[in-house]
């Protein structure tokens, strides 16, 4: 008998130790969940209650719960912030599912982000993990991708609108950059590691 328990805890011990050396975790006990992530990257963490939620870019009250309900369904919902259409998709956490999505530029032509997005909703609590990129790295390394046009962005590099989506499937086929393919790899292990109790 002491043999299987020895065996038993061993194992316990190897698979209790997923989350890899330099990541840190996070753990909320209000949301019910947890996620963990590389100490060195640019990784936001937003929790907030649905209940009287009033943030901008679409993160709000009433939009929350239209996509939650969407999400329950398997469905994708309303968009938030200023996510590349080709991007979105319905990712499933386990017992929920939420949405995944990339945001290349914000507000004006000139902006260039390097932003992938989880929105989720657990626990009366909406849940926004963003990992952004190196902006300026990434925008170096991406550009066949960009253009310069003087009159709008002076010598600043911006989108060529019309290779945003071919951008992202590139990195969707693994075939990106080597910059910009471990920045939307890494947003994948992390979510790998999202749990929620």
């Amino acid at each position: 008998m002491k043999t299987p328990l020895l065996c038993l805890s061993l194992l316990l011990v190897a698979c209790g130790s997923s989350v890899p050396e330099g990541w840190e975790t996070y753990d909320n006990t209000d949301a019910g969940f947890s996620v963990s992530y590389p100490a060195d990257v640019d990784f936001d963490i937003r929790v907030d209650l649905i209940e009287g939620l009033d943030t901008p870019m679409g993160y709000n009250e009433q939009t929350a719960k239209i996509n939650r309900l969407a999400l329950s369904k398997g469905n994708f919902g309303g968009g938030v912030d200023f996510a590349l259409p080709s991007s979105q998709m319905v990712r499933s956490l386990g017992s929920v599912n939420a949405q995944d999505f990339g945001v290349l530029s914000r507000f004006e032509v000139c902006d260039v982000a390097f932003d992938r997005i989880l929105y989720f909703f657990h626990n009366e609590h909406q849940i926004v993990l963003t990992l952004r990129g190196d902006r300026d790295a990434l925008t170096e390394e991406s550009s066949d991708y960009l253009k310069t046009y003087e009159p709008d962005c002076g010598d600043y590099p911006m989108w060529h609108h019309d290779k945003q989506d071919l951008f992202y499937a590139q990195l969707k086929l693994g075939r990106g950059g080597d910059k910009a393919q471990l920045w939307y790899d890494t947003f994948d292990d992390i979510v790998e590691t999202v749990e929620l109790r």
